[in-house]
């Protein structure tokens, strides 16, 4: 995401590139940057003797006529007129790949006479199976070749999943999990290319691992064994007395304005997939969860949606604990929603597990009338990668374009060069998906209670995470204006700005799990509630936000759908910019926290503020049809603008190419003397902030639009003005 002004000519020209534009030699893959024609000449993509494999398996014996896997590319950027012309062919588009291509499912046949039916064809190459592989599986050699390792299998659409389980039994592969779209499996390092080739294979990549995304402290440095705190006498005393109401996070996001405009949620659902709640039972429920509405147990061998750990308690408790318990001290975000429970835990495996098809969870509750989602985990080997998963939250929103979900950016941030700033790039899947609203943790105002060790005290040796300064003397909670060191950072592999937002994370008081043995977190604090801290704490809080949003939309502005892509708008648009950070504009060389303004890969675009979200004076606008390639839609706004946001839910991207972004589509402002251009080939989030208040005619340019409905990109805008 660029910004930057221009003059009329300059923005003429740059108008007149964007237009005549012809698309690129370059094939971009995960496997690596290659082109039409040396997928078909090199020969370690030479796949002739897996050919059969490649097929559909459509049972025809003539290899001309049967199904295989093509990469297509064009010309110039694909038109609507190309996209006929190949879906009247009979040819299947799949995937866009990036520059201006197209996986496709086809005969050879149907791709020779494309040379005399598509004028606007370049080529076509074999999806072989080696491009199909991830680089995060193990490099075969003849040393691990004998090796197992759990793999999964995205699959195209109108694959027959069953099919390919049956082929791959009778080799003896042990199948562990089947859905429509994946297949889990344990396969040795050898067979990893041949089970690639088969027909309907679009990926192949590591089993994730999914972690709850708390950060977990030794015990030696919880509340009990910490000395510079009062005796327990004193502090926690656990009847809400000497609470400030900084606890919960609320205060810090200024929830309190949103509230006293009459929003708490009221009419919105929300599903939490977690551990589970509380007793797991409606009898024993604790008070603050009158608004629970349903309960579900997805964990493996699980049959109870009780909260056996205490992770999805507090949580849970953070999108909209009533504060029954505390007299109202501490609650949740949005206090007035449902809620709907997901429970992940598997008791017999004593760990989170999630289905193999995230698409699973989303449409249950969905179906149920949630249209928020909150999930606080994540796959913490899948630093900043496309993944599967994050295909399937992808393509979940872009069908269903109203639903909101939230996942926790991750625990992973560290100072391994020890330059007293955070490392970039550690940001985990699925929060890494473009659709979705990925959080990660700022500070919380919370002096006593939970953890109050310097960072550089929490852990030691040779691992320490943060062993220099400014890191290593600061504390988890002391300074709103900082990201908590642990906050996982971005930006992802492919360049684009995560996460989207942050929220409190650190000593965050909510509920605690009232089942015998469950986890205390960061530590307790009554019998009610518990202290805990990590990205975890931070996108329920976010979740709280994003239903009061919806509220205020739905009631206050009138749009009876908002999509997902215009409460994400206003979030990012309202946010609070924390540049430069907590230790202020002391430079790089002495650890500057934040080095730009937002957006940045630290803390996306801000730190959410609620009030702030229902209260300023803006147009909003979302845009259900969207603009095409070489389209434009223009608003002429004849107020003093200061700020405008795009987001867009964008098409899924495929786990096989090293660009995630589909649809292309620009800001652009022009005000009488100055012109604007937010211009990003990776992002699917712009912004412009004008230099002075202006009346301004804004146009949202479509560049590059190679996949939707008719090829149209649907949007939101947020427009701020004094």
């Amino acid at each position: 995401m660029v910004t930057k002004g221009l003059s009329l000519g300059v923005l003429f020209l740059f108008l007149h590139i964007c237009i005549s534009v012809d698309a690129g030699d370059k094939i971009y893959l995960r496997a690596g940057t290659t082109s039409i024609s040396e997928l078909n000449q090199t020969d370690k993509f030479k796949a002739l003797g897996s050919l059969n494999n490649l097929t559909s398996n459509t049972g025809i014996n003539s290899l001309n006529e049967r199904s295989l896997y093509f990469i297509l590319q064009f010309k110039t950027h694909i038109t609507r007129k190309d996209e006929i012309r190949l879906r009247q062919s009979g040819i299947e588009i799949l995937r866009y790949v990036p520059e201006d291509a197209y996986i496709i499912r086809a005969t050879q046949a149907q791709v020779d006479a494309l040379i005399v039916n598509l004028p606007n064809f370049k080529g076509a190459a074999i999806y072989h199976a080696e491009v199909r592989l991830s680089p995060e599986l193990k490099v075969r050699s003849i040393f691990n070749r004998d090796q197992f390792q759990d793999i999964s299998l995205q699959l195209f659409n109108g694959t027959n999943a069953q099919a390919l389980v049956n082929d791959l039994t009778q080799k003896g592969v042990l199948i562990t999990g089947i859905s429509s779209s994946t297949i889990t499996l344990r396969a040795l390092v050898r067979d990893f290319s041949w089970i690639a080739s088969l027909g309907g294979v679009e990926w192949v990549a590591k089993k994730s691992q999914m972690q709850l995304r708390n950060f977990v402290i030794p015990q030696i440095v919880t509340q009990q064994a910490d000395e510079e705190l009062p005796p327990p006498a004193i502090f926690p005393r656990g009847d809400f007395t000497e609470l400030t109401g900084y606890e919960s996070g609320t205060k810090v996001m200024n929830f309190e304005q949103a509230w006293s405009k009459g929003f708490k949620g009221v009419g919105e659902v929300v599903t939490v997939a977690d551990t589970g709640l509380d007793t797991g039972d409606t009898t024993t429920l604790a008070r603050d969860f009158l608004n629970f509405k349903s309960g579900e147990a997805f964990g493996y061998a699980s049959k109870t949606w009780a909260d056996f750990y205490g992770h999805g308690t507090h949580v849970t408790g953070s999108v909209g604990g009533a504060g029954e318990d505390s007299n109202r001290m501490i609650t949740g975000g949005a206090t007035g929603v449902k809620l709907i429970v997901q429970s992940l835990w598997s008791q017999a495996y004593q760990t989170l597990t999630t289905p193999g098809d995230l698409r699973i969870l989303f449409t249950q509750a969905y179906n149920s009338g949630a249209r928020i989602h909150t999930n606080s985990w994540g796959d913490p080997s899948a630093r900043g990668t496309y993944t599967v998963e994050t295909l399937q939250v992808d393509d979940f929103i872009w069908e269903h374009p109203d639903m909101v979900i939230l996942f926790a950016a991750g625990n992973e941030g560290v100072d391994a060069d020890h330059d007293g700033r955070v490392d970039a790039g550690s940001i985990s899947s699925p929060a890494t998906a473009k659709n979705i609203i990925s959080v990660g943790a700022s500070e919380n105002l919370v002096h006593h209670g939970g953890v109050q060790k310097k960072l550089g005290d929490i852990i030691l040796g040779d691992t320490a995470p943060w062993p220099v300064d400014p890191l290593a003397s600061d504390v988890l909670s002391n300074n709103p204006q900082g990201i908590v060191a642990f906050s996982s950072r971005g930006p992802t592999l492919d360049g684009r700005i995560k996460p989207d937002v942050v929220a409190p994370g650190s000593n965050i008081l909510s509920n605690c799990s009232h089942v015998e043995k469950s986890n205390d977190l960061w530590g307790r604090y009554n019998k009610d509630y518990c202290f805990s801290g990590g990205t975890s704490m931070s996108t329920p809080l976010a979740a709280g936000a994003a239903a009061i949003v919806r509220e205020y939309l739905i009631k206050t502005r009138k749009i009876e759908t908002p999509s997902a892509a215009l409460v994400k708008a206003v979030l990012l648009h309202t946010a609070d910019d924390l540049y430069p950070g907590q230790y202020g504009e002391i430079g790089k060389e002495k650890g500057q926290e934040l080095l730009n303004p937002g957006p940045n890969s630290d803390q996306g675009y801000g730190r959410v503020n609620t009030g702030q979200a229902v209260t300023s004076q803006s147009v909003l606008i979302d845009e259900k049809i969207g603009v095409g390639t070489g389209e434009s839609k223009i608003y002429n706004i004849e107020k003093a603008v200061r700020k405008i946001t795009l987001v867009y839910s964008d098409a899924p991207g495929s786990p096989s190419v090293a660009r995630a972004l589909v649809n292309n589509i620009d800001l652009l402002a022009q005000t009488s003397d100055k012109a604007y251009v937010s211009v990003s080939e990776i992002n699917n989030t712009e912004q412009i902030i004008l230099g002075k208040p202006s009346q301004v005619q804004i146009t949202v340019k479509g560049v590059n639009v190679p996949m939707g409905k008719e090829l149209r990109q649907p949007y939101a805008l947020a427009i701020t003005y004094e």
